[in-house]
């Protein structure tokens, strides 16, 4: 409960098939600043690129991998949390869309 706390922009749940750095993977979270990311191969950088698609709208955003979580031991999945580094229009658009607040430009993590 503490980990939602400390958080500045709620998440909205999703679940959008997407690519991090060209591998499947699952979308599970999004908000205007980041993304919690379900996938079985941990990219061996923290920069990553992700694609996905959502409303007829291709996004391919470039993102830092923040953590990692081995989250379900039987099926070798981890889970990561992402910031997103660039938000352009079209993704700032899409959360207004499935918030119905606006997206605001937030400062990187320290």
């Amino acid at each position: 409960m503490a980990e939602r706390d400390r958080r500045q922009f709620s998440r909205i749940r999703k679940r959008i098939m997407l690519r991090v750095n060209n591998r499947p993977g699952i979308l599970l979270d999004l908000s205007s600043t980041g993304m919690r990311v379900s996938t079985s191969m941990v990219p061996a950088s923290r920069s990553v690129r992700i694609q996905f698609q959502a409303d007829g709208t291709e996004f391919d955003l470039d993102g830092h991998i923040l953590w990692i979580n081995k989250r379900y031991a039987l099926q070798n999945l981890k889970e990561m949390g992402i910031f997103i580094q660039n938000r352009p229009e079209s993704y700032k658009h899409y959360l207004q869309k499935v918030t119905g607040v606006a997206a605001s430009c937030e400062k990187e993590p320290q």
